[in-house]
């Protein structure tokens, strides 16, 4: 095998997720992320004393966000911890975030600041495994690359904010009043803060905590903000530390001769990250997608998901499975921003209602202009997948041909149920001031399947009046 096809491994992983299968001293596959027979003799641990405790807090609403919150949750390396969720990062599954809600993410945690973990010289192979050590290739497929070699303890407790807001206008200003203040959501001050902020603009809140490191005392329910910190007080009372995170060391640490490398091209590793991401983006995106879609991407999802969980030991040794599996999710996740990115535009219309004119209000085509009034969009350069189609209506008449008097038409679009108006136009053909007026003879017309539009002429004059209407496919906005 040529060097280009071995991985050359770190000697020592630090912080990484605990797992329930990572018994201490048990082997680690750094290939299939499988555990291995244990072979080494365990050393001598040396207990930790000292502890450490600090505040964190991430606003999720939007990508980056989330991807730094997944860079703190999902710390695998190479195929080891790909997409478990772990009890301390149980709440990811709670995170939601789209164009009117947000996700706030506040944590507590402790933790000691050293492993407990035994003297390097105290640590040595077993004899059966020394005696397999001459073969490196027999004595990884029995134990391994790593061996669990330490654990860190301690607690954690996550509350999760949801945040809903009736506009992403709303969501917005909700933001902007909350500022920085959610950084001491876990004060008093704080949570008063929040509360004001979303009932100044309407935005419903549901909070949940999520807790490891803690006794079998029965845990507080949490459904309200202002229910958090109650909890965390019950939990900074009960905290029982726990192996949240473990060190691995290679065998290279403990014998020499044990080449620290894996037969697999450091290609293969970086696919399969990508493809890990992909995956945790998707779980971000579907569980963010609205109801009435969600249920649409559910067979796929699974698949997908489960698929690769299932797999995940298989995929570094076919290149074919990895590419399937790499299409599937390069798919679903654009189909999921799709389903994202039209909800995104559906308010952006919603925000443009109030700039309708008055149902009947007569607008008058004047010399000094304007010709044109657009509400609405006609265009969305934001993303291809908001398909807007127009239909343009047409009239002019001669006064020539007409009694004396005023000339009136009316420009009527729909109903039709499989119709969404995003976007109308009026525009005079006539630029000197003799065109008449106009007025919208409904409430409202976008976000509606049905749009009139009325003109009126002059006192003995014609006109030249044309009305645009902008529509998408109304089943792909049900928002």
């Amino acid at each position: 095998m040529s060097e280009s096809n071995y991985t050359d491994l770190d000697l020592v992983i630090s912080d990484m997720p605990m797992r329930d299968d990572f018994d201490p001293w048990v082997g680690v596959d750094a290939i299939t992320g499988n555990v291995k027979n244990t072979a080494v003799v365990p050393g001598k641990l040396k207990q930790p004393r000292s502890m450490s405790s600090d505040y964190y807090y991430n606003l999720i609403g939007d990508d980056t966000h989330m991807e730094q919150e997944l860079s703190v949750g999902t710390s695998g390396k190479y195929n080891i911890e790909g997409l478990t969720i772990t009890d301390s990062f149980s709440y990811m599954n709670s995170i939601e975030y789209n164009a009117i809600t947000c996700s706030i993410v506040a944590k507590y945690a402790t933790w000691y600041n050293d492993y407990e973990e035994p003297d390097a010289n105290t640590v040595s192979l077993t004899p059966e495994a020394l005696a397999l050590a001459a073969d490196p290739n027999a004595f990884r497929d029995r134990y391994g690359d790593y061996f669990v070699y330490g654990e860190k303890c301690g607690g954690q407790f996550v509350a999760v904010y949801t945040c809903h807001a009736e506009s992403a206008s709303s969501l917005q200003k909700f933001q902007a009043d909350l500022g920085v203040s959610y950084e001491r959501l876990f004060t008093q001050e704080g949570t008063a803060s929040l509360e004001k902020a979303a009932s100044d603009n309407h935005v419903f809140i549901e909070a949940h905590v999520y807790m490891c490191g803690h006794d079998d005392s029965p845990s507080p329910d949490v459904t309200e903000p202002d229910q958090v910190i109650p909890a965390l007080d019950w939990f900074k009372n009960h905290i029982q530390p726990t192996a949240i995170w473990v060190k691995l060391q290679h065998y290279n640490t403990v014998y020499a001769k044990l080449p620290a490398r894996a037969p697999v091209s450091p290609s293969v590793f970086l696919e399969l990250t990508e493809l890990y991401d992909d995956v945790w983006a998707i779980r971000a995106k579907y569980d963010s997608c609205p109801d009435v879609y969600q249920g649409g991407f559910t067979k796929r999802y699974n698949a997908l998901v489960d698929g690769v969980m299932a797999n995940s030991s298989s995929l570094p040794y076919d290149a074919a499975m990895r590419r399937d599996y790499t299409d599937q999710a390069n798919r679903l996740l654009a189909d999921l921003q799709d389903v994202l990115d039209r909800q995104s535009f559906y308010f952006a219309v919603l925000e443009k209602v109030a700039a309708e004119p008055e149902q009947g209000k007569m607008i008058e085509e004047k010399k000094d202009g304007p010709y044109d009034w657009l509400y609405g969009f006609q265009t969305y350069p934001l993303s291809s997948a908001v398909q807007i189609k127009s239909k343009s209506l047409h009239d002019k008449a001669s006064h020539e041909s007409c009694h004396p008097g005023h000339l009136t038409h009316t420009f009527a679009f729909g109903p039709d149920q499989t119709k969404l108006i995003v976007g109308w136009q009026v525009h005079s053909g006539w630029t000197d001031g003799t065109n008449g007026e106009w007025k919208k003879d409904d409430e409202q017309i976008l976000l509606k399947n049905q749009g009139d539009v009325s003109v009126k002429s002059d006192y003995d004059r014609g006109y030249d009046w044309t009305v645009n209407f902008f529509y998408v496919d109304a089943s792909q906005y049900q928002f």
